[in-house]
């Protein structure tokens, strides 16, 4: 009976395979647009779509709608004037391309 639990367990806790063309990674960015770590306080400034081969399928800059106070370099890989010159599309925009 203890076996019997301890398969039905294990099964319970594997996680579901699904099929490599089925599988979609979305990884977010986000800039200091305030001075605390409040949600309201951040940005999107990037995003990026990788499908479950690895391949990036969209890669977009993001200008943010408030002024920027930190660019969180470390985290976004970003820098003064990255989000400049046409690099990057509004919000609404990037969430339209990534439907």
């Amino acid at each position: 009976r203890q076996k019997q639990r301890s398969k039905v367990a294990e099964k319970a806790l594997r996680a579901p395979v699904h099929p490599p063309e089925d599988v979609f990674s979305l990884d977010v960015e986000c800039i200091a647009v305030g001075q605390t770590h409040e949600k309201a306080d951040r940005e999107p400034c990037s995003l990026a779509l990788v499908d479950g081969f690895g391949k990036t399928v969209l890669r977009q800059l993001i200008r943010p709608e408030k002024p920027i106070v930190s660019y969180l370099t470390p985290f976004t890989g970003l820098q003064a004037g990255d989000l400049d010159g046409g690099r990057a599309i509004g919000r609404n925009r990037a969430i339209s391309e990534l439907k």
